[in-house]
């Protein structure tokens, strides 16, 4: 029912954030339960994934406010105390964020940790991208990225882990890049269920390909 008109070039750029979402216990199918969330009026955050501890890190930071999906609750911690908290979630996280007052910007993370210690370090949830002529695309399903795709040398590659990653104008700035230290976050959790979608998928593409565009 709702109409996105096509936006205009300009020198800031663009950014458009959709999200779809598989009902999970605890959160109703709401409209006010639907991702993107706005976060104070201007912080936008969509969330793959569940998290554990945010009722905890609330309270740790000093935010008495309710919310009705750990998604708010994590959107609201990063966009007031920043992305370091990103090493303190326990649970798992693809994010896209964006500012609505800075546009043109557009900040990306997926995490990666082992749930056992000393085990193999596995990714939280999948985040792919794909590079074409009119701008980048990211998504959790390989599959949506390879039906948008015009040429036959785009192929979607796999995001950098345990990163966050800054966009602008659609070309990546290297500059800003935040590591985020997650490895042994998950050990010993028991996440019994997702409140969004995983399709499992190994990927090791993304490696070579950030050599490749001299991403480290």
């Amino acid at each position: 029912k709702n109409v996105i008109k096509n936006p205009t070039k300009s020198d800031t750029g663009y950014t458009f954030i959709g999200h779809t979402r598989q009902g999970s216990a605890g959160y109703g199918k709401t409209l006010d339960n639907a991702h993107p969330f706005i976060i104070d009026g201007t912080f936008v955050i969509a969330h793959n994934g569940t998290l554990q501890n945010h009722e905890e890190l609330l309270t740790n930071y000093g935010i008495d406010e309710k919310f009705s999906v750990d998604s708010k609750a994590l959107g609201t911690l990063i966009n007031r105390y920043g992305f370091n908290i990103l090493n303190e979630y326990v649970g798992y996280a693809a994010l896209m964020m964006t500012d609505v007052n800075d546009p043109g910007t557009l900040m990306v993370y997926h995490g990666q940790s082992r749930i056992i210690k000393n085990g193999a370090v596995t990714e939280e949830r999948p985040l792919y991208f794909l590079e074409t002529k009119e701008g980048v695309y990211f998504s959790s399903l390989r599959e949506s990225l390879l039906a948008i795709k015009e040429e036959g040398n785009e192929d979607p590659k796999n995001l950098i882990y345990n990163r966050v990653i800054f966009f602008e104008k659609g070309i990546y700035n290297a500059e800003k890049t935040i590591d985020i230290n997650r490895e042994d976050m998950n050990v010993g959790i028991n996440m019994k269920s997702s409140c969004s979608t995983y399709w499992p998928e190994t990927a090791n593409t993304y490696n070579h390909y950030h050599q490749q565009q001299g991403v480290v």
